[in-house]
């Protein structure tokens, strides 16, 4: 009897054709050169992180987003959130999940709430949260200086307001106007 088996050697791949014969074992091994895209997708080289790695003063209601080599999808695994001042798990985020919408290349995160004022964080993704477009699997890093912020004071919640006696022009109820008239809105900020 006979049976083949194929074993990923670095960049080849090693094929083994191995024969039962009487109690004695034959093994002729040949190696080939993989073709097509066997890389798995990696980390953009320009900025992947938003917000980018060590920025302070961060939005307390940011979207994360992360940027890849290639066009990717989500596999299996989590982006998680981490509190840097006692590794707390802020959130373990599923990378099937609505809060992860990916288009393309670029994977943005939309964390359940907002972050902390004046708090450290770092990102974590996991081996095998997204694939390419070929089945390779992204190798996603467990180093927690990979992605890290720090937000700021920025706690402003309060929506603008429309500002002036009359803040609308054309004035609200005005009458014989242009089709296509001009709108302008003041607000205090």
């Amino acid at each position: 009897s006979s049976r083949v088996q194929v074993l990923e050697k670095g960049g080849a791949l090693l094929a083994m054709d191995v024969h039962y014969s009487e109690g004695a074992v034959e093994i002729n091994a040949t190696e080939s050169e993989v073709s097509g895209d066997v890389a798995g997708p990696q980390l953009s080289e320009n900025d992947p992180f938003v917000p980018v790695d060590d920025t302070t003063d961060v939005l307390l209601n940011r979207l994360l987003e992360v940027t890849f080599n290639e066009t990717i999808s989500p596999y299996a695994g989590n982006i998680t959130l981490h509190k840097t001042s006692d590794d707390a798990v802020v959130e373990a985020i599923d990378v099937t999940s609505e809060a992860i919408v990916v288009k393309d290349s670029v994977v943005t995160v939309n964390p359940a709430d907002d972050f902390l004022p004046n708090t450290s964080y770092y990102v974590l993704i996991d081996n095998g949260a997204f694939t390419d477009e070929a089945g390779n699997l992204y190798a996603g890093y467990t180093d927690t200086n990979t992605w890290n912020f720090t937000t700021g004071e920025n706690s402003d919640t309060t929506a603008p307001n429309l500002v002036a006696e009359e803040p609308l022009t054309p004035a609200n109820g005005a009458e014989s106007i242009d089709v296509i008239p001009s709108l302008t809105l003041v607000f205090d900020e």
